[in-house]
């Protein structure tokens, strides 16, 4: 995967039923936990390899998902509509909070999912958001908002006290003069990665792009301590398309972007200990680096990439179109396009995320029109120790021991939020 790594600096690359729902018990598939010798682990030059064998297959374990509740209706109100939730984040005492980028607005719900309050609105002074992006829950429940226009976290207490802001601060040399987003999981409390995107220029020809992403380390104060890395961001298809008006009027290049098939994307994640870094693109390979943005772990599972085949174009395209991406990151991507369009294979995975005991959720690319999400799961170590299947529409936000939070986006765009337990994990 194409990422330059700080050390070498070489290229290293859920039926919605109304707004409030108690739902049936539902089996969401098999836990297949991997034998110990399908892994193995080795050094190399002072960075752990761990690389394992999907094979070896000894145990089933079958995990059984309890819907607890659903919010979102619009026969419940206002606090009961969102648009766009960037994300949401479970409280000790079950309460949730849900960012709404719409809005502009963090607001909380009792653990039996009725609405209890809300802060913040649209604006520019101390509580107040202009582009909230990302909310995190971090000890004693403190809720830590990113608002991506001001590049700053808002700090408050559950009770909606003790409201403080933290700057990022851009880096002495200009190499980091601004920040686009927190990388999602944590921890705040201690540090916080973030990321800047450098965006390549668009030419008048339509070119496959992957603007670069600079991740940087921060103290939980906002002061910047070091650069981690470049890596590549989202794959598109960019060409120039005249000029446009900037914020103070003066006049900047404009362009237009649409999707590619299957495209390579980077993804960060961070927990307590590590940011994990990876796109999947031509091996199933993840980067974790600890807390002072050190590259010690590499995790591999050591398999090929599917091939796009005939068939899987034929399932792309016989996908409803996309629905606009209101966070106005993904650009849509056609269903149209000729098989020369398509690349030979699929990337290895969609994404990750860190549970709150620190084991790692890797998401399986998915074909299209699959009706359920796979989920590798690795322990702390990096070693394969499962799979899950999950409903394919859920956008899990937070893994805890047991539960599942995430957003469900039903077929007309309408957002809600979704709250499952986990009733028997091994």
């Amino acid at each position: 995967m194409p990422a330059v790594c700080p050390r070498s600096q070489v290229y290293c690359r859920m039926e919605i039923v109304g707004p409030l729902a108690i739902v049936a018990t539902l089996s969401l598939g098999l836990v297949t936990i991997a034998d110990g010798q399908t892994a193995t682990v080795r050094d190399s030059g002072g960075v752990e390899i761990v690389e394992n064998i999907p094979s070896g297959v000894r145990r089933l374990y079958r995990v059984e998902l309890s819907g607890v509740l659903t919010i979102g209706s619009e026969d419940r109100g206002p606090n009961f509509i969102f648009s766009a939730i960037p994300s949401a984040a479970r409280l000790s005492d079950g309460s949730i909070a849900v960012a709404d980028f719409a809005s502009a607005e963090i607001r909380i719900f009792s653990s039996k999912g009725s609405f209890a309050r809300k802060y913040g609105r649209r604006g520019d002074g101390p509580g107040e958001f202009r582009r909230l992006s990302y909310l995190y829950a971090g000890i004693k429940d403190t809720l830590f908002a990113w608002d991506a226009a001001h590049n700053r976290i808002t700090v408050l207490a559950p009770n909606g006290r003790g409201v403080r802001t933290v700057a990022l601060q851009p880096t002495s040399d200009r190499q980091l003069p601004s920040v686009s987003g927190l990388v999602h999981g944590g921890p705040i409390d201690d540090h916080v990665f973030a990321f800047r995107t450098g965006r390549h220029p668009a030419t008048e020809r339509r070119t496959v792009i992957r603007d670069t992403l600079v991740v940087a380390l921060f103290s939980a104060r906002g002061e910047y301590v070091r650069t981690v890395g470049s890596f590549l961001g989202l794959e598109q298809v960019r060409h120039a398309s005249g000029t446009m008006r900037g914020p103070t009027g003066e006049s900047r290049p404009a362009y237009s972007s649409s999707g590619t098939p299957f495209a390579r994307e980077t993804f960060l994640h961070s927990s307590a200990d590590w940011l994990f870094v990876g796109d999947g693109d031509r091996a199933y390979e993840i980067y974790c680096f600890d807390g002072a943005g050190a590259l010690k772990r590499i995790i591999r599972v050591l398999r090929p990439p599917r091939p796009v085949t005939s068939e899987v174009i034929a399932r792309h395209r016989a996908q409803p179109a996309d629905l606009p991406d209101r966070s106005f990151v993904r650009p849509v991507v056609s269903r149209t396009l000729p098989a020369s369009s398509y690349p030979k294979t699929l990337p290895t995975y969609a994404g990750f995320i860190v549970d709150r005991s620190g084991r790692l959720w890797v998401k399986e690319y998915p074909l299209p029109g699959d009706l359920e999400s796979r989920w590798n799961v690795f322990d702390q170590n990096g070693k394969m120790i499962g799979m899950v299947d999950t409903p394919a529409g859920l956008q899990i936000t937070e893994i805890g021991v047991s539960y599942i939070l995430g957003v469900w986006r039903d077929q007309e765009g309408v957002e809600s939020v979704r709250l499952y337990t986990i009733s028997s994990v091994q």
